[in-house]
């Protein structure tokens, strides 16, 4: 059984259809990619997998279980969790504190245990501020924890927000074009960052248009174009597919 499976997936505003009758699956501990030109569908694919917009028709479903339609924070719940094109979370919290929200959230303390157990308290923060540390150290960013979010450079701000989502205890996640606006070595970050979450258990989908990361980290990437699903198989099927290089209008360099 796929982790993740989506089916017939449709989705359309105002008349204009975003994502028409996409399938696809994801299996536990892969890599996918979903790449595709400019208004392919690839973020409202993205949006409506993570609970952000609902579909016109189809389904989604995730270990089985139908989470067609749920809000993004009953997904977080189920293991669930994205990060954003644009990076815009918690900019006056220092670094470690943003992260520990994510943390609060997924392990809650009752008023009942802040009265009577105080013990339990103090342990549990702790924890919080352990694995709070452990995610900043897995993206690389340990040594910024008092720093504030909106003083990180940009690609500093897209390892933080992988870290928020790895805070969650996730273990599928979206990633919506992190490689954007990052330099080379960022990018080469990113990729080993990508590896590590892989290796310790996370599923992880890839929106993104940075051709050379995908091709080298994603073992399955799904192709759209103007919301279709017109290509789909591992990196060396999708680079010799004509379909492929013709919906990127000939820019077959791009998928090098």
């Amino acid at each position: 059984m796929a982790l993740l499976e989506v089916s017939n997936l449709s989705k359309s505003f105002g008349g204009v259809h975003a994502v028409r009758d996409v399938d696809m699956q994801v299996e536990a501990l892969a890599i996918c990619g979903i790449i595709g030109p400019n208004g392919a569908g690839k973020s409202t694919l993205i949006n409506l997998i993570s609970g952000f917009y609902k579909p016109l028709t189809g389904t989604i479903t995730h270990r089985g279980q139908d989470i067609t339609g749920l809000p993004s924070h009953r997904l977080a719940q189920v293991g669930i969790a994205r990060t954003f094109q644009h990076t815009t979370s918690f900019p006056d919290m220092t670094v470690v504190d943003a992260v520990a929200v994510a943390e609060i959230y997924m392990n809650r303390i009752s008023i009942c245990d802040g009265l009577f157990k105080p013990s339990k308290v103090e342990k549990w923060k702790v924890s919080r501020l352990e694995k709070s540390y452990e995610a900043l150290r897995l993206v690389g960013l340990q040594d910024r924890a008092n720093v504030k979010c909106k003083n990180l450079p940009h690609g500093e701000q897209v390892a933080l927000d992988i870290a928020i989502a790895i805070a969650t205890e996730a273990k599928l996640l979206l990633l919506d074009e992190p490689a954007s606006g990052l330099n080379a070595t960022e990018i080469e970050k990113l990729m080993d960052v990508v590896r590590i979450l892989k290796s310790r258990g996370a599923t992880i989908v890839i929106v993104e248009h940075h051709m050379a990361m995908v091709m080298n980290i994603c073992e399955r990437i799904v192709v759209l174009n103007e919301g279709r699903k017109i290509a789909e198989g591992n990196p060396k099927e999708i680079q010799d597919n004509q379909v492929v290089v013709e919906a990127y209008l000939g820019r077959d360099a791009a998928l090098d």
